[in-house]
């Protein structure tokens, strides 16, 4: 198995250690804040989200430019566009705005702890993969590594059908292009060389010429 900087565990990293309580009190938290949502959020189907108007920058640009006209001038907008209940709408969009915004900031945060979290776990089965397994076996413990072996031995082999297959597309590909003539298509007849070419009379000179680490393991 081969060593490299990334399969090696971090040791300089912060500890993370949450209590029970603690992540009761996180995910009660995000019961409350999800109950707090719901007044305020219409989920879509999907029939729902594609009949949506598509709204980029110059889109939005053009609507918050309309949304200021309303402002302004609440009584130049007649009656019957509703311009009241779009001034709340867009309103009430631009403070979703800038919740999504904290909202993705956090998702990326818990995102790149669990990232953070997994590579050190993965890392450390490796290392005592290779301890345990690769190297001095305790006694009597191999029933307890034979999980670990059969994973890496169902990698390898799927590692091997997959370049296999690889190899065996290269090599039909290779052999079409053969046959084709590198073009993809039928082969193009050959002319001897001594062949007459007809070109017609009326025709021009033109017109004539266009005639990974564990599958290592194993």
């Amino acid at each position: 198995m081969k060593m490299n900087l990334k399969s090696r565990v971090r040791s300089n990293r912060t500890p993370i250690i949450v209590t029970t309580e603690k992540w009761h009190s996180i995910h009660t938290a995000a019961q409350a804040l999800k109950t707090e949502l719901a007044t305020v959020l219409q989920p879509l189907t999907e029939t729902e989200r594609r009949e949506l108007l598509t709204m980029g920058p110059s889109n939005e640009s053009f609507t918050g430019l309309y949304a200021t006209l309303i402002e302004e001038h609440a009584d130049l907008v007649p009656a019957m566009l509703h311009p009241a209940d779009t001034l709340r709408d867009w309103q009430t969009r631009g403070e979703l705005a800038e919740f999504r915004r904290d909202l993705l900031l956090l998702a990326q945060q818990v995102k790149d702890t669990m990232s953070s979290l997994q590579s050190d776990c993965y890392a450390a089965a490796l290392a005592a993969y290779r301890v345990l397994v690769l190297g001095s076996t305790p006694a009597g413990m191999d029933p307890a590594l034979e999980p670990l072996r059969e994973h890496v031995a169902q990698r390898a082999q799927r590692a091997r059908e997959t370049r296999a297959a690889n190899l065996a597309l290269k090599a039909a590909k290779s052999a079409l292009a053969a046959a084709t003539g590198g073009s993809g298509g039928p082969a193009a007849p050959t002319t001897p060389a001594n062949a007459a070419v007809m070109v017609p009379m009326s025709g021009t000179a033109g017109e004539a010429a266009g005639a990974m680490p564990l599958a290592q393991a194993a």
